[in-house]
């Protein structure tokens, strides 16, 4: 990219900053009466602030992850990422600590992937949840700070456009869907009826425009560099699990128009990273193979979650998990010839449940072992964070670093696959696995 193409864009900036307002970081926001208010003031953090040190910036993390093929790859080399969402580094209701904390734990694991919502989460505080078409600069300076936290740490980062999936809240009351989903976006505009019309409604759909052009074009209140031109950032996903409310009530689940036009939208700003669907992936909840055609969607997204606490698929004989996911992966890199994004992923376990979490651990090796014979481009289990951290008890898919050591053994055995695939000197080097 010349001189000439980076001063354009940062024209760009400009203008979309002047046309929509605070979305693109300006310096009021919305309060719930409906009025303005200094976002800076509100803010309890200020733009630069550091709680804690972090290494120098790390000089591999300066060119951006493309696609050869069914292969992800930088300045050439084929790269295969392994990692987690950490958990809590969103949410305004946690310390802002936490960031740093959940980033140090996955560089000493020798992780290379984050998946981050790049908004508050739903289970947040909901307050300080903006209206479609308003932006919350304290949730998006959080998100400046993940961006460094990460850049500073060789982290790559996948970032969420919005929340999409109905199963969060009751897709059919629209007025108890506040925060940065499909269920506000359909509630808002007065034409759209129904959360599905978020896919096909013309004003759903500008706004939703609105929001990827204010996070696309801002610049990083700690980096100074825009969103776009960020090496940091390895790819952008649609959404968290769009899928139409019930989409098994539908002959064919396809979201395709939806993903095609908002697809090449993000191309159209942002010509450097990669861009996937962050669908579920398989029969029932989307259609896998033309929900991923389009040119403009770079990798197909896989969501896996078996084992008899899954809410989706069951762990019984009729269907065979590890069969199910060595097909998925090979239907993208064969038939589609993408590479394929496993974006979250784990074996769920009881509310409760404590160490040694041994059915949990060997149906990760299973996982893990099918994942590494069709050489996965990406993974990042969902999701790691700490004890103390959370005010719910172990349960579900959430890993706990600092005791749930057989899993975190696991994971660290499959980073070390996934790190040990990728060409010499692709990734930033690590102690991780000495």
């Amino acid at each position: 990219m010349d001189d000439s193409d980076v001063t354009r864009r940062r024209v760009l900036a400009v203008a979309a900053t002047t046309s929509i307002g605070s979305i693109a970081g300006c310096s009021t926001d919305s309060t719930p009466d409906g009025n303005t208010s200094n976002t800076d003031e509100q803010t309890s953090e200020p733009p630069t602030q550091t709680e804690t040190e972090t290494p120098p910036p790390t000089p591999e993390v300066n060119s951006f992850v493309e696609v050869d093929g069914a292969e992800l790859t930088i300045e050439g080399d084929t790269v295969h990422f392994f990692g987690t969402r950490p958990q809590n580094v969103m949410d305004l209701s946690h310390p802002v600590e936490w960031i740093e904390q959940n980033l140090d734990l996955m560089a000493q694991e020798g992780y290379t992937l984050a998946r981050v919502h790049a908004f508050q989460p739903f289970w947040g505080d909901e307050s300080k949840q903006p209206q479609p078409g308003e932006h919350n600069e304290e949730v998006i300076r959080r998100l400046d700070r993940v961006v460094d936290a990460a850049r500073t740490r060789g982290i790559r980062l996948s970032l969420i456009l919005i929340n999409g999936k109905p199963a969060y809240h009751n897709a059919e009351d629209l007025d108890d869907n506040p925060g940065v989903n499909a269920h506000t976006y359909a509630n808002y505009v007065e034409s759209a009826d129904a959360y599905d019309e978020f896919y096909t409604n013309t004003e759903c759909k500008e706004l939703y425009k609105r929001r990827v052009q204010g996070i696309l074009t801002r610049e990083n209140t700690i980096t100074g560099v825009e969103y776009r031109n960020e090496p940091a950032i390895a790819m952008w996903e649609l959404g968290n699990e769009i899928e139409y409310a019930k989409p098994w009530t539908y002959d064919d689940p396809t979201l395709k128009p939806w993903i095609e036009e908002m697809s090449r939208y993000v191309k159209s700003i942002d010509d450097n990273h990669l861009v996937t669907t962050g669908e579920f992936g398989w029969a029932g909840r989307n259609n896998y193979i033309a929900d991923h055609e389009p040119a403009s969607v770079d990798l197909c997204s896989l969501h896996y979650y078996p084992g008899p606490q899954s809410y989706d698929l069951q762990n019984d004989p009729e269907r065979d998990h590890p069969e199910l996911l060595r097909k998925l992966v090979q239907t993208g890199q064969q038939e589609l010839g993408k590479p394929v994004y496993v974006g979250e992923y784990n074996w769920q376990v009881k509310t409760g449940a404590e160490p040694p979490l041994t059915d949990r651990n060997e149906q990760l090796r299973v996982i893990h072992d099918t994942l590494d014979a069709v050489d996965v481009a990406a993974a990042a289990y969902h999701s790691l964070s700490q004890s103390d951290q959370q005010n719910w008890p172990r349960g579900g898919a959430t890993t706990f670093g600092d005791t749930d050591d057989g899993s975190m053994d696991e994971f660290r055995r499959f980073a070390k696959i996934q790190y040990e695939k990728s060409a010499d000197g692709a990734l930033p080097a690590t102690d991780a696995f000495e």
